[in-house]
């Protein structure tokens, strides 16, 4: 275990697992540039149909002058601009399964080399601490926001509840005042001990 409870993967399991994803994504790469070629209604080929056939076809460019790499034959591929207008000296024809072998075993060896594993194994256990760190920064975060909006309503809850105080103890001391001019009223004023006296 690595400190924060994340398990450490082991470098044969990312072995393979990099093996078989070389593996499927060649295999989608050969679906992908793979066709079935239509014809029209006297039996000829369309030409608009033409895609990409091979494994390679369209990743490779010449050494010498930067021209595609293409197939010149069903079994070869060589500079397209050497066969085309003849202006690159590379005359130089690779076998089509051998370059796509070299290819896949190249990326094989350079992608599952030891030290490229590791490396891939401390970057992602860094991802996987940098997310966790900052999954817990934006909790904390949300639970301040969390709390602040808490206090406000508290705040507004006190003020509706000392306004509603208020207005029931006006309504309450409305409706015991007595009225103006009532018999009551003046009942209440004449017992104060003073005489209006007529002069």
């Amino acid at each position: 275990m690595i400190p924060g409870g994340h398990r450490a993967v082991r470098a044969a399991s990312l072995s393979r697992m990099k093996h078989d994803e070389l593996w499927d994504a060649a295999k989608a790469r050969h679906a992908e540039v793979r066709i079935t070629m239509t014809r029209d209604v006297d039996g000829n080929t369309l030409n608009g149909a033409h895609r990409r056939k091979y494994l390679l076809s369209g990743l490779l460019e010449c050494g010498v002058c930067g021209g595609g790499y293409t197939i010149i034959d069903a079994a070869k591929y060589g500079c397209a601009t050497h066969r085309s207008k003849g202006t690159c000296s590379n005359d130089l024809k690779v076998k089509r399964e051998e370059l796509e072998r070299r290819v896949l075993n190249g990326l094989r060896e350079r992608l599952l080399a030891p030290e490229l594993v590791e490396e891939f194994a401390r970057a992602f256990q860094e991802e996987v601490n940098r997310l966790a760190a900052e999954k817990t920064r934006h909790r904390a975060e949300d639970e301040g926001r969390l709390e602040a909006v808490r206090r406000k309503a508290r705040a507004w809850s006190a003020r509706v509840a000392r306004a509603a105080a208020a207005s029931s103890w006006t309504r309450t001391a409305e409706k015991s005042a007595p009225k103006r001019g009532s018999k009551k009223a003046r009942s209440e004023h004449g017992n104060l001990g003073c005489r209006l006296s007529a002069s």
